[in-house]
């Protein structure tokens, strides 16, 4: 483990007490200043005890360089404002963080953080105001949906990037919206589940982005989802990776065999152990199968991980839809657009770590932007027929 840019999910901890005894005098904390070794400034990490920035391991590895030559043990992300522990391998929670946080987010977000609650997704707080959710009146949302139509007409590599937003009118519920799982459970609540992922369906976001790469506007598909609601529209497993797993989806355990079944039915109830082993078997070798689900602390799978490398690298334009940005490394991959000389546009309910990154913000409902962009770009969404499924 190098830093906190390296795993999938991961559960912070608040058993940690190594910042009793690394955590330095912090005075004050530049968000945007650069690698003390390499200069980037990309997706960097400061250091708690001395206050040196260091770049992460998608840049040069300096802030892993910099614990293993001090011992220094605790970081702080500039990207999401989370803390990682060196010495405990986990992102952590602790009372005396609170002084580094509030100088972070300031500087960052230029005020200072409200009540705070800490998602486990994302690794970080969140304050009442990155809770909360926004709308830009029928009007102003007609107008960045052309000028969205314009970047999209212009674009040679377009990749969408989906997130729990894009499958709340399916009646799932997300995690971090004011209703959200995990907004929920921080504050005590139990979040109320409509339906099961077996009983949603493909939104109009979902069937429009399939419509978007059957005639070339869209070449990939990258979600954190794993609702299935991307497959079930009929994308291909080769036109999109999903970087979470896939509920309906279960593999071979035998490395040599590596079956995949996809099924029509959730392959992770709750009696799944954490092994991930479903009680079924390979058909062709009679090895356990296993869910392809990410849990807490498990790295992401290496082919959905090269893929969406590949597919960000050559990308020209990110569009985000339905996620607030704040799940590591899968927020990173839509700035790949920026970095290649094109663009980044975010639709989504509440602002993100990255807002100041983007070319075009629409506040609204996936459904409602996508709908008007197939109109601006001629585009029918098909309907989804449940016996194609």
């Amino acid at each position: 483990m190098q830093d906190g840019s390296e795993s999938g999910y991961v559960d912070p901890i608040s058993t940690c007490q190594h910042p009793e005894t690394h955590l330095g005098e912090i005075q004050a904390i530049d968000t945007s200043a650069p690698c003390a070794k390499c200069g980037k400034r990309e997706e960097n990490w400061i250091c708690l005890t001395c206050s040196e920035v260091g770049c992460s391991r998608f840049q040069s590895s300096h802030a892993m360089e910099h614990h293993q030559q001090t011992g220094h043990a605790l970081a702080l992300s500039f990207s999401d404002l989370s803390v990682w522990c060196y010495k405990c391998e986990n992102y952590i929670r602790h009372p005396s963080l609170s002084h580094p946080f509030t100088l972070a987010h300031q500087d960052k977000f230029h005020t200072k953080p409200g009540k705070t609650t800490y998602n486990i997704f994302n690794n970080a707080q969140m304050t009442d105001e990155e809770v909360r959710e926004y709308f830009d009146e029928p009007e102003v949302v007609q107008a960045k949906v052309k000028e969205l139509a314009q970047l999209i007409k212009t674009s040679r590599h377009m990749v969408g990037y989906t997130g729990a937003g894009v499958s709340t009118s399916a009646k799932i519920p997300d995690y971090r919206g004011p209703q959200g799982v995990w907004t929920l459970r921080e504050r005590g609540l139990n979040p109320h589940f409509q339906v099961t992922l077996e009983q949603a369906l493909p939104t109009p976001t979902h069937m429009a982005l399939h419509q978007f790469q059957k005639e070339g506007i869209l070449k990939f598909i990258v979600s954190t989802n794993v609702d299935g609601l991307h497959r079930r529209s009929g994308v291909a497993e080769s036109e999109m990776s999903e970087l979470h797993g896939n509920c309906y989806k279960e593999v071979c355990s035998n490395a040599q065999c590596n079956k995949e079944y996809l099924r029509n039915f959730d392959v992770t109830p709750s009696k799944v152990a954490a092994n991930h082993i479903t009680g079924r078997d390979c058909s062709t070798c009679q090895a356990p199968l296993k869910d392809t689900i990410i849990h807490f602390g498990e790295n992401l799978p290496t082919s959905e991980l090269e893929k969406t490398i590949f597919q960000a690298g050559q990308s020209d334009l990110s569009l985000v839809l339905g996620t607030s940005m704040r799940v590591s490394p899968a927020n990173q991959f839509p700035l790949d657009a920026i970095k290649n000389g094109g663009a980044m546009v975010i639709v989504n309910l509440q602002k993100t770590p990255y807002d100041h990154k983007a070319r075009l913000i629409i506040r609204a409902k996936t459904d409602e932007v996508l709908t008007l962009l197939s109109h601006e770009l001629g585009v029918s969404i098909p309907e989804y027929h449940l016996e194609h499924d």
